[in-house]
């Protein structure tokens, strides 16, 4: 007896052992979801988001847990799936449904039968008397968890959506899920079961035409909506798998899903997506929340636009005829001005022709009285008893043998020289004070200053032969601009005590320059 019981003691120990490492050893511990306790065990992560927010046919009731069950036949050992369903709410997008983890791999099932060596994969529910035990009841507690998440699943799928969709923020959902797997191990899958119908006030699918659908649209709308939103992260080549359901009215036509699915291949760029067609399903209904208008609004809207435009035009086309007819008038004016101008400058001409006459005149008078004097004084008599000739009448006679030129008179005097008076501006501004472009110009004013150091209005004119401007049709303004300026003169003379002519002739030019 003393060898029977440690022997024994021996055989109990090594069955535990046996038993201990059939069922994975301390290290296979998991919790109620089949989770390993050790979170840094975990393998991988995978979404599943569900869309309800919109009805399904009665036939397709049954589809999201049927996804459920194929996607689950691709999970990795130790890959945790969480499942989530669209809400209404706009901050809250989605809800927590329940989650489970695959606690064996597909190859534990696979025992070499002739099943196992066509390469079909094994569900939890089909397992050969071969699989070991441990193995077999982490597959059924597999099963069990599946079964009862997809009874949550149906019954979510089953619940009636009275009246029109409100609203999916199946944007919002997505954002939301690609920022959590930020922290989650990877890679990373996604699982969307939809119509992918965004349905918000911002950007709606629904509300939208679907020639509208293009990718740089939605982006500018987005950024226009929420310029400080954090988008979410790139999926960086991890896989995203989409159970599509075609809505017969909307995404039925090869165009129309064509285009919406080129729409969410824009959204997942950096991902590797795959869309799983679902049978289509009947259109909705759904509440406007874009404020798009009707046909017959729009029709309005054009309607309107086409009269606002023509009153424009009609506008625009009286403005510039009248444009016309005031540069027609102004041209006319400044004919005018320009005639009269040139009528006071020929008056002044023969009126400083006039005053040069008299006094060339009183001048001629003058030396004809002092040649008068001279011949009625007796001459002087010379030494010898002739006659001697005035000193002046010998001066001009020596002039004469010299240059052989009589003098004609005193020289004609210079013009003084003047400067403006302190305070006044030698330069003309730019017409309008600069706030229009009226192009270039260069102005040739000629006018005269009087005896005072005034400029007389009437004698202040634009020399149209040294004058333009780059726009023929500001040339008066430019003008009219160089005129006032010089009008505005006031010169002192430099010398008031000479004899110089104040009374004179000048002109200057202004260059005028768009800055």
């Amino acid at each position: 007896m003393r060898f029977v019981l440690p022997a024994l003691l021996v055989l109990v120990g090594l069955g535990g052992l046996l038993l201990y490492f059939e069922r994975g050893g301390a290290g296979d511990r998991h919790d109620a979801d089949l989770c390993p306790l050790d979170t840094g065990s975990l393998a991988g992560s995978a979404t599943l988001l569900l869309d309800f927010r919109k009805p399904l046919d009665a036939f397709g009731l049954s589809l999201p847990g049927t996804a459920l069950q194929d996607l689950s036949l691709e999970l990795g050992a130790a890959t945790e799936l969480r499942a989530f369903a669209l809400t209404g709410d706009v901050d809250a997008p989605r809800q927590f449904i329940g989650r489970l983890c695959k606690p064996y791999d597909n190859a534990d099932l696979s025992v070499g039968t002739a099943k196992d060596q066509r390469g079909a994969v094994r569900d939890c529910d089909d397992l050969p008397a071969q699989v070991p035990t441990r193995v077999r009841e982490l597959a059924q507690g597999f099963c069990e968890r599946r079964a009862a998440l997809q009874d949550r699943i149906y019954a979510m799928a089953r619940r009636p959506i009275e009246g029109a969709v409100v609203n999916a923020h199946l944007l919002g959902a997505l954002d939301d899920t690609l920022l959590e797997f930020v922290d989650r191990p990877r890679p990373h899958t996604l699982y969307v079961f939809s119509d992918m119908m965004q349905h918000s006030d911002w950007y709606s699918h629904l509300d939208l035409d679907w020639t509208e659908w293009g990718f740089a649209e939605f982006l500018a709308r987005r950024d226009a909506t929420y310029p400080s939103l954090e988008y979410a992260p790139a999926m960086d080549g991890q896989r995203v798998q989409i159970y599509y359901l075609p809505r017969r009215d909307r995404t039925g036509q090869p165009r129309t899903e064509s285009a919406h699915k080129e729409f969410w291949r824009a959204y997942f760029a950096d991902a590797r997506v795959v869309f799983r067609d679902q049978p289509a399903m009947s259109g909705y209904a759904a509440l406007p929340l874009m404020d798009i208008p009707t046909e017959a609004e729009v029709a309005a809207q054009e309607r309107d636009e086409a009269e606002r435009l023509l009153a424009l035009v009609q506008e625009e086309q009286a403005m510039l005829a009248e444009a016309r007819e005031e540069a027609r008038e102004q041209q006319e004016q400044a004919r005018r001005e320009m005639e009269e101008e040139l009528r006071r400058r020929q008056e002044a001409l023969e009126a400083e022709v006039e005053r040069l006459r008299a006094e060339a005149e009183a001048r001629a008078a003058l030396q004809e009285e002092t040649a008068t004097a001279d011949a009625d004084t007796p001459d002087e008599q010379s030494e010898d008893g002739g006659q001697v000739a005035p000193a002046d009448a010998v001066d001009e006679e020596a002039a004469v043998a010299n240059t052989g030129v009589r003098d004609s008179g005193p020289p004609e005097p210079e013009p003084c020289d003047v400067d403006l008076l302190p305070g006044i501006t030698a330069t003309a501004a730019y017409p309008r004070g600069g706030r229009f472009n009226l192009g270039d110009a260069v102005m040739l004013v000629r006018y005269t200053v009087d005896e005072g150091g005034a400029t007389p209005d009437d004698e202040v004119f634009v020399d149209p032969e040294g004058s333009s401007a780059s726009r023929s049709r500001n040339f008066d303004t430019f003008a009219e601009t160089a005129r006032q300026t010089v009008r505005r003169w006031e010169f002192e003379f430099d010398n008031p005590d000479e004899h110089c002519l104040r009374r004179q002739e000048r002109s200057i030019a202004f260059e005028f320059q768009y800055e």
